[in-house]
C-alpha cells in the first residue's frame, strides 16, 4: 500500500478529524483500485476471447497451413496464456489489496464513530458540570448576601 499503515494506538490517538481525513483519502484509492481491476478483468476476458478465436482460427487452417505457421500460432497461444494468467493474478492481488482497504476504512469509520461518540459524551459532561457550577455560584451567592444582611 503507498499510504501509512497506522497501529491500534496510533489510531486511537488520532482525533476524529484525523480519522475522517484518512478516511476520505482511502476513499478515492479504493475506487482507483475498484476501477484498475474492472480494466483488467475486461482485458482478461478479451485476451479470453482473442485467445479462443486463435484456436478456432488454427483449427479451421491446420489441414493448409505449413507447421511454422502452426508454431507461430501455438507461440502465440502460449504468450496469450501467460499474459491472461499475469493479469488473473494482478486481478486477484488487487482484489486482496480492496478487500484490505475496505477492512481499514470501516474500521476507521468505526473509530470515528467511536470519537464522535466519545465527542458528545465529554461534551455533556461539560455542560452538566457548568450548570453545576452555575448552581454552586447561585447558592454561595444567595449565602453571601444573606450573611451579609444578617450583620
Amino acid at each position: 500500500l503507498k499510504y501509512a499503515v497506522y497501529g491500534p494506538l496510533e489510531m486511537l490517538l488520532m482525533s476524529s478529524t484525523e480519522l475522517g481525513t484518512q478516511a476520505v483519502i482511502m476513499k478515492p484509492r479504493f475506487a482507483q483500485v475498484k476501477r484498475n481491476l474492472q480494466k483488467q478483468s475486461q482485458r482478461a476476458a478479451t485476451l479470453a476471447n482473442e485467445l479462443s478465436e486463435e484456436c478456432q482460427a488454427r483449427e479451421t487452417r491446420t489441414n493448409s497451413v505449413d507447421a511454422e505457421a502452426v508454431a507461430a500460432l501455438e507461440d502465440e497461444a502460449a504468450k496469450l496464456r501467460d499474459e491472461l494468467q499475469t493479469s488473473r493474478e494482478r486481478c486477484s492481488l488487487q482484489t486482496e489489496e480492496v478487500g484490505a482497504l475496505e477492512a481499514k476504512l470501516h474500521e476507521m469509520e468505526q473509530r470515528l464513530l467511536t470519537k464522535d461518540a466519545e465527542a458528545k459524551q465529554l461534551t455533556e459532561q461539560l455542560q452538566q458540570a457548568i450548570l453545576m457550577h452555575k448552581g454552586v455560584s447561585e447558592v454561595a451567592r444567595k449565602w453571601k448576601w444573606a450573611s451579609a444582611n444578617a450583620k
